[in-house]
């Protein structure tokens, strides 16, 4: 928590970001949904309640810097059995939120290529990404999906029935950022 307010301060605070826009996520207009599976099942759960930001360069016409942060116990797989298991294995209690966070953004025609990194699980790991991007009067949609590894965030693959989950985990995303012009 301390480090996601760490850099929300850092987008708010400088003088530099006069000239910028911050662009604020719309949490009734976002989803950030999870795809599992098991030998024996498959499941998702979603995340309604995201926050994060974007900073936009007036003076560049450019994006700047994204953010985005969603607690792990935010996300909902209407097995509240399901859900209590992940909090124990995802460690939730040292590890509660799952951040992106990327600088690096390229803006071609309707898609977004962004070069970040999500920081989950108390791991670092670069994610390159191509996004659909929508833009409507005063409103920014970035859609688009990708995988993770499980094992890449040292997290332990649990076991059902002698089996363990699939280590891939598939992420998919519709997010929706107002702005004033």
């Amino acid at each position: 928590m301390k480090s996601y307010l760490f850099l929300v301060l850092i987008f708010i605070s400088f003088p530099v970001l006069a000239q910028e826009k911050k662009i604020i996520l719309n949490k009734l207009n976002s989803i950030l949904e999870y795809r599992a599976s098991h030998p024996l099942k498959k499941w998702s759960g979603e995340n309604k309640n995201l926050n994060g930001v974007i900073l936009y360069s007036e003076k560049e016409k450019k994006f700047l810097k994204l953010f985005i942060a969603a607690k792990i116990i935010d996300f909902d797989s209407k097995n509240s059995n399901r859900d209590s298991h992940s909090h124990e294995v995802l460690d939730i209690l040292n590890f509660p939120q799952v951040y992106f966070f990327s600088d690096k953004i390229e803006i071609n025609n309707d898609s977004l290529i962004i070069d970040g990194y999500i920081d989950f699980h108390g791991v670092k790991i670069d994610k390159n990404l191509i996004i659909n991007f929508i833009r409507k009067k005063n409103i920014i949609k970035l859609e688009g999906g990708f995988d993770i590894s499980l094992n890449d965030f040292n997290i332990p693959l649990p076991s059902l029935m002698f089996y363990k989950i699939d280590e891939k985990v598939d992420i998919s995303f519709d997010i929706e950022f107002n702005y004033e012009n």
